[in-house]
């Protein structure tokens, strides 16, 4: 019952992250309370917002007395959200799928309809949020009765900030199949180092799968701009995920945006259909170019005139997902086109695909 009432911790965070992302960066504590069985306990955990694409990494690291004893370890969940509310979803095999959704005045409801446990059915909550707490009632289900009611709270925890600003952060293709991740900080305080955590897409999962494959030390304290790089030489084709988790000299940590790359699409030029599609008024444009190239991604309406050009200068070989925003358009039919020059004199590619904007 206990590891059903804290997860509702870690997924009702990003609600608190849609007006400003960058102030919620950094780790809360949060305390819950089951009223029916009248048990309490705690849990840790760390905010990455990336304001750039308003994507959300949370990491819950929980404490004491949670499984029989047993601390599980981190357990992460992305979402995103935009100015008038958010929605996310996912499955894990611990409490089978979640359904979160807010709004733009701090009102939560969630779902975990079918959780995969012996004990509990389901689970549904609602509350608010502010700036800097969050109060969120909850009630579990079983057999189609009441099982347990109880409320959690979240708070910011100010003393354990970690203060490395992280300014870029890509996977790369490289030879012989291998991923070059890099990365650059703008300041750096008390940085002991980075742990490179990768998974490899597995959608019979449902969930992403982390493992540490490397480490690379920081540069302690400085206000220079830095640059990293780590070399991935374990993969074989497929889609692999990877994140960073930046490390405080007391061990306080946090994490990266989550970035991506798709082995097996690397050997040629490729525009995706976008998605959504239909979509309003946000959609995902994805391309991959098979080494460095020069790229133009663009917009036209059906007359052939240019709405927006999304990219315009090179790219280093790679997949990529591009947001694209069509809240200022009418509905209608509309053209992307992928223009890619390779440097060095290599292959041109040009390729137009269709997509509908639906409001």
């Amino acid at each position: 019952m206990k590891k059903i009432i804290l997860f509702v911790i870690l997924i009702t965070l990003p609600v608190i992250a849609q007006f400003k992302p960058l102030d919620f960066q950094g780790n809360w504590r949060g305390m819950w309370h089951n009223e029916t069985f009248n048990t309490s306990d705690s849990a840790f955990v760390t905010v990455v917002i990336n304001d750039a694409d308003s994507s959300i990494s949370l990491t819950m690291d929980l404490r004491g007395n949670i499984f029989a004893g047993n601390n599980p370890g981190p357990a992460t969940m992305t979402g995103t959200y935009n100015q008038d509310g958010f929605n996310v979803s996912g499955n894990s095999p611990k409490y089978g799928d979640m359904f979160f959704s807010g709004d733009s005045k701090g009102m939560i409801t969630g779902k975990l309809p079918d959780v995969p446990s012996a004990s509990v059915d389901s689970v549904i909550f609602d509350g608010h949020y502010d700036a800097d707490s969050l109060s969120l009632g909850f009630m579990a289900y079983y057999g189609g009765y009441t099982l347990a009611t109880g409320e959690i709270k979240l708070e910011k925890d100010t003393s354990a900030v970690v203060p490395v600003e992280l300014v870029s952060f890509s996977a790369l293709s490289a030879a012989n199949k291998k991923v070059e991740l890099k990365w650059a900080t703008a300041t750096e305080v008390n940085n002991a180092g980075f742990e490179i955590e990768r998974s490899l897409d597995l959608p019979a999962v449902g969930n992403l799968q982390w493992t540490k494959i490397g480490y690379v030390k920081g540069n302690g304290t400085t206000t220079e701009r830095k640059s990293y790089l780590y070399t991935d030489e374990n993969v074989s084709y497929g889609k692999y995920y990877y994140r960073l988790k930046q490390i405080d000299f007391d061990g306080s940590f946090k994490y990266s945006s989550i970035v991506n790359i798709n082995i097996s699409s690397l050997a040629s030029f490729k525009l995706n259909q976008n998605y959504p599609n239909p979509f309003n008024p946000v959609t995902v444009i994805g391309f991959s170019i098979p080494y460095r190239s020069n790229v133009k991604l663009s917009v036209y309406n059906l007359l052939g005139q240019l709405v927006v050009k999304l990219i315009d200068g090179e790219k280093d070989a790679g997949s990529y997902d591009i947001k694209f925003n069509a809240g200022n358009l009418t509905s209608g039919i509309y053209l992307y086109s992928l223009e890619a020059t390779g440097i060095d004199g290599k292959a041109n590619f040009k390729t137009i695909k269709k997509m509908i904007l639906l409001k």
